[in-house]
């Protein structure tokens, strides 16, 4: 590969995987360092190359760092560990067991929530299920979106009907998506309650505490629409439209699908009405490459 090659390749990539092999990433930093280096390059885009080789190498080496409405979060080797306000925390811990207690059919529910949650001090460490990648920053063709969405109704709608719990924070910080097996990780838990009791809190920053059902600022209590609308706002987000209205995406998407993200209804209603959708199209394994 040439200098030139190499920094364009780093300048469009998205992750570090688009640059680094797992199994000998450090050696390529080495090898791309020597290359593109602006003390030894004369292409004028080898800084900010540079630079972005750089911050992937700190992605490998430490893990990816994002923050959530309430924790920081590293993200290395399908662990996610959170670091914040402790009563936050023991929330998460506490309702992701109640959640996973309440359901034991179907058999595959676990598979939507991490593999296990442990203390590492005043961090709680989250183990995923299989390979997960963040899709806060994704925008994803419809056909991809369509499977995440579906996902997300279901574990909804098993969680609220079947469980009797409502996630109450679902948002792109709180789920990732698993390529391979095309599943999703719910990661974060602070705000879940039982159905139809009072509720603690909600996601309080922009733009994520608009996305909920108007009712609930009165009523304060955990009802079986709000995971619904949650659920659809994401796919919006997915989409392209990163306010989660989804008025952006007229005419840009299929106008049934469409249709379904903008109408309001129960999760029962909401998941055997998209499931209706789904069947007018051929169910075809789309393979999502990250």
């Amino acid at each position: 590969m040439t200098e030139q090659e190499l920094i364009d390749k780093i300048l469009i990539s998205s992750t570090a995987l688009d640059i680094f092999t797992p199994s000998n990433w450090l050696d390529e930093y080495r090898t791309f360092t020597h290359l593109i280096h602006p003390d030894k390059c004369s292409n004028p885009k080898s800084a900010d190359a540079f630079a972005k080789l750089s911050k992937f190498k700190d992605e490998m080496e430490y893990g990816i760092e994002f923050t959530d409405e309430v924790c920081s979060i590293r993200f290395k080797d399908n662990v996610c560990t959170f670091t914040g306000p402790k009563e936050y925390l023991e929330l998460s811990y506490n309702n992701y067991h109640s959640i996973l207690k309440s359901v034991t059919d179907p058999p595959h529910f676990p598979r939507y929530l991490p593999k296990s949650m442990e203390w590492n001090g005043d961090q709680l460490k989250v183990h995923l299920q299989e390979r997960s990648i963040l899709i806060q920053d994704l925008v994803l063709e419809e056909k991809h979106v369509k499977w995440i969405l579906n996902r997300l109704l279901e574990f909804s709608s098993i969680s609220n009907v079947i469980g009797g719990w409502s996630h109450v924070g679902l948002n792109p910080k709180s789920v990732l998506v698993c390529p391979e097996g095309h599943g999703i990780q719910i990661i974060s838990f602070y705000h879940s309650r039982p159905i139809n009791t009072k509720l603690n809190s909600i996601i309080g920053v922009h733009p994520y505490k608009s996305w909920y059902p108007t009712a609930i600022f009165a009523s304060k209590m955990s009802t079986l629409d709000i995971d619904l609308v949650m659920c659809k706002r994401i796919a919006m987000t997915l989409l392209g439209d990163k306010s989660g209205v989804g008025t952006s995406l007229r005419g840009k998407i299929d106008d049934g699908l469409l249709s379904f993200l903008l109408t309001k209804e129960t999760i029962q209603e909401g998941y055997v009405k998209y499931q209706e959708y789904l069947d007018k199209f051929p169910r075809i394994f789309h393979a999502l490459n990250l």
